[in-house]
Parts: structure tokens; sequence; C-alpha cells
């Protein structure tokens, strides 16, 4: 083997172990986030972007032999949380491409304090929740409703905690339960 050859397999070695070229490298852009934006969060009476709002995507699958309609046995996969930036738009990796069956997407939940939490498939009413069908990958836009003067706080939270479920894992130190921890008052004071 001749110098030259030796000396450019020692350098492709010394470049494959610094990881400069791995799968996940920044500088082959793999761990970039989406340019398009997973959704848009916007106020909606004004139609304006919302700076700040958390969203929480969490991908879940049915276990072994249980009823999954129960939800006794589902798993939490994989949870990500990111903030709206000043334009309302969120980036989640993957939120439109990884899906686990054919229909079967992440859950995706977007919440700001003093609004009333958005849920992909669930509205929440002064009355039993509605179902959600305004949103999907065409329509992306997220319409989050000023809380409402008259409100129950423990109502809210009662549907917050049906939609996520955090039971399921640990999530009190994340992003979204820091946001939402803020109408707890609210709710000890309501009668």
């Amino acid at each position: 083997m001749n110098g030259t050859y030796l000396k450019y397999l020692a350098i492709f070695f010394i470049v494959l172990q610094t990881g400069i070229f791995s799968i996940s490298s920044p500088c082959l852009g793999m761990d970039k986030l989406p340019e398009e934006p997973t959704a848009i969060v916007v106020d909606a009476d004004t139609g304006q972007p919302v700076e700040g709002a958390v969203a929480i995507a969490i991908w879940r699958t049915g276990g072994d032999n249980c009823a999954a309609f129960e939800g006794g046995c589902e798993k939490v996969l994989k949870i990500e949380e990111v903030l709206s930036d000043k334009d309302g738009k969120i980036y989640i990796k993957n939120f439109w491409k990884w899906h686990l069956e054919r229909s079967h997407y992440p859950s995706l939940n977007v919440y700001k304090f003093g609004y009333v939490c958005w849920d992909r498939y669930w509205i929440f009413g002064p009355q039993t929740p509605k179902r959600r069908t305004d949103f999907s990958e065409t329509n992306k836009i997220i319409k989050i409703q000023v809380r409402p003067k008259v409100f129950s706080f423990k109502r809210h939270s009662s549907f917050v905690s049906e939609c996520l479920r955090p039971s399921d894992y640990p999530m009190r130190n994340g992003l979204f339960f820091k946001e939402f921890s803020k109408e707890l008052p609210y709710s000890i004071n309501e009668n």
C-alpha cells in the first residue's frame, strides 16, 4: 500500500470516529426541524398568532392481550413538547410522518394560560366535549379560545387529564404541566 492511500484511510477513520459525518449529524441536516410547521397556533377570536403556547405530542400504542379501547394497555412510545414561535408556528419532527397504524397519528394538545386547552380530537365546552373535525395535515391551523369569564377550572382540569392521561408517564416536570399548573390555584378555590 502506498503512503497516500494510508493517509486517506487514516483521515477517513478519524472523521468516522469523531462523528462529523454520522447519520444524525447536523452537518447533514438530519437533526433540523421540518421546514414546514406542524401547525400554527392562532387566537380563535382575532386570528393573530399566539406565541409561547405549549404543544405536546404523544405517540402511543396498545399492548398485547388487553382491551385497548379501555386504555388499560396503552404504552407511551414518544413524547415531544415545544413552544409556538412569534408567528404561532410549532415544529414537531416527524409528527405527520411517524404514525403507528393507518390513521393513528399522535395526540396533540396545545395550551397557554388564559386560554382553553386545545385537543386534537376533542373540543372542550360547557357540556360534554364534542369531536373535533377541523384539524388535519391539510388544515394545520389550531384556533385556541380565550378562557371565557364563566369557566369551570375543575371541568377544564378534568378535560385535560382525560386528553393526556398523565398517569401513564412522568410528565410533571414538562413544559405543558408547568404552564397548566398556573390554573391550580383557581381550581382549588372553585366551589
